[in-house]
């Protein structure tokens, strides 16, 4: 966002943006109060297209004024937005703690984000936001309990009024009024608190914006009885203080007492600006990503003191995004690290060929690790799995970007994670060998950004967990898919007497099988072979998998020098 400087520029808000001549450009995104009437969100740049468009729909420029939800015409827009908004903000707030909590601080990623509260306090907006969820959540219980308070809390019934204005539900044959109708027998402490709550509501709507519907019938204080409000809200809350409420009444009774605390503070003072905003929001999507199906690395070390959570939180700044353990592509009684990349681009971007070079290496280097702690005799734990020492074949290693978009239907609930594309961008040093330590691949995902956002601030631990691992095991079966599908390989296992066998006929077919075979912990007798479909040296002279014409039978086997036609059977990846 670019905007004309008029007059000098205040040196202290240089920080929020970079200036070049006459211009400046803002160059983070996130959330800004002045203390007085305006909220600001700076919203990344995933909503913004090649034509400047926000959303596809709305001119970028139109919306750079204050209440720009006005601006947008269709209220669904609005609605999800709004929703947005929250979870945005809030997410900031989240990556401010959890850098500042994180057992190895990214010095790159502090001085990316400034904000004016620390770690313990809140703004306004924590407030405001806390009160409007509230609502949300307690929407039909507020007017269960206003309708039930109404009809109990009665010195005298009026049943021709009754009657005449309440629509009864019939129980066999029978009336049942919910609400009854007549003279109160004293004022209901716990309807001051709800004339308070919804006085306040209200004003957040009018005030900020706030897009929700409010739904009572209880009078609301407005204009000048709500500057009246705000002046003794404390004193009205104290009032109450020892009335017995509802779990959920107490929760508001204390959110509302911290919202006219401040209010009060702000009165007594000069107004104080608020601010969460974040410079190199990549890093926020990194962490957002990591959360959802990041695993805490180990810190067990090798015997140079190199761990993967040192590898991982690199100082250098080079580090691996994402990291997981998995169940193996081969055999899932093992298991195997994958590790993923998390890009945030425009819509329109691609992915840069550097990224891919080192995404490769990275691969290799989690390779690396384990191998020097197998040499030097530790162990994470005991599936964990990376080389087969008989036929020195390497597991599979997957790998991937995974890109943030926005869905095609607006929704915070669906994934909505895809392959990007059939194809995977392949390393290798000797071709048609997958067991080969140096054959890696990188498959390409896309994710809905929204749901990411909403995900990274849920405090649900169970519906977390069950996220990450659904998209675990997407993760293991679309590379599955790819391996079967895309790659033009075919496997085949041979299931040998007892392990004595199968390591003689490794040690005789050594160079032939090398690079084309595995054995894995789980199953010592069991030789699995991959053979490419376009090895055609192998294919022609060594391996043959045909139909025999004079008996129609398939045949299968590796012609060997030592042992004759050793036959095999299909090996599908599950």
């Amino acid at each position: 966002m670019s905007l004309e400087l008029i007059g000098n520029s205040n040196r202290g808000e240089e920080r929020f943006y970079t200036t070049s001549g006459t211009k400046a450009k803002v160059d983070r995104v996130g959330y800004f109060y002045d203390g007085k009437s305006e909220v600001i969100y700076i919203l990344p740049k995933i909503f913004i297209d090649s034509n400047r468009m926000f959303l596809k729909k709305y001119r970028r420029d139109d919306l750079i004024h204050r209440n720009a939800l006005e601006t947008i015409a269709e209220k669904s827009d609005r609605k999800w937005l709004e929703d947005f908004l929250a979870y945005f903000y809030r997410s900031l707030v989240e990556y401010r703690n959890r850098i500042k909590t994180s057992e190895i601080l990214r010095e790159n990623e502090i001085s990316n984000l400034i904000s004016s509260k620390g770690e313990n306090e809140f703004t306004r907006n924590d407030l405001n936001l806390s009160l409007i969820a509230f609502h949300k959540n307690h929407k039909y219980l507020i007017s269960f309990y206003h309708k039930r308070t109404r009809s109990s809390n009665l010195k005298k019934i009026n049943w021709p009024r009754t009657v005449a204005s309440i629509d009864p539900i019939f129980v066999r044959d029978t009336p049942v009024y919910y609400e009854l109708r007549g003279s109160r027998k004293v004022p209901d402490q716990n309807e001051k608190l709800l004339y308070i709550f919804y006085s306040v509501l209200n004003n957040l709507k009018s005030r900020f914006g706030y897009i929700f519907d409010i739904e009572t019938n209880l009078p609301i204080a407005r204009g000048r009885e709500f500057e009246k409000l705000e002046k003794r809200g404390l004193a009205l809350l104290r009032s109450i203080r020892h009335n017995y409420f509802s779990d959920a009444f107490v929760k508001l009774y204390n959110i509302l007492y911290l919202y006219f605390t401040e209010v009060q503070k702000a009165k007594r003072s000069k107004p104080i600006r608020e601010f969460v905003l974040v410079k190199s929001y990549h890093q926020v999507f990194e962490d957002m990503i990591d959360k959802l199906i990041g695993d805490d690395v180990s810190h067990i070390k090798t015997n140079n003191g190199v761990s993967l959570k040192t590898l991982k939180y690199n100082q250098d700044g080079k580090m691996i995004d994402h990291i997981f353990e998995e169940s193996a592509i081969v055999d899932p009684n093992e298991s195997i690290f994958f590790i993923a990349d998390s890009k945030y681009y425009k819509p329109e971007n691609d992915i840069g060929k550097l990224s891919v070079y080192k995404q490769f290496t990275y691969a290799k280097n989690v390779q690396q690790i384990n191998l020097n702690l197998l040499n030097d005799g530790v162990k994470i734990n005991d599936k964990i799995n990376y080389y087969d020492p008989v036929t020195e074949g390497y597991n599979i290693c997957p790998n991937a970007f995974i890109q943030g978009v926005l869905p095609e239907i607006i929704n915070f609930t669906d994934d909505e994670i895809r392959l990007d594309s059939k194809e995977a961008e392949e390393s290798y040093h000797c071709r048609y060998r997958i067991f080969d330590r140096d054959t890696l691949f990188i498959q390409y995902f896309k994710i809905n950004f929204l749901f990411v956002v909403k995900s990274y601030v849920d405090s649900n631990s169970t519906r977390r967990n069950d996220s990450k691992r659904k998209l675990h095991s997407f993760f293991r079966i679309k590379f599955i898919d790819f391996i079967n599908t895309s790659s033009k390989y075919k496997f085949y296992q041979k299931i040998f007497d007892c392990p004595k066998l199968l390591e003689s006929f490794i040690k005789h077919e050594f160079k032939l099988t090398l690079g084309r075979s595995y054995v894995s912990k789980h199953m010592p007798n069991r030789l699995i072979l991959a053979v490419h479909a376009e090895d055609s040296m192998f294919v022609k002279n060594y391996f043959f998998d045909y139909i025999d014409e004079a008996s129609g039978e398939r045949k299968i086997y590796l012609e060997s020098l030592h042992h004759g036609k050793v036959y095999f059977d299909d090996f599908i990846l599950s």
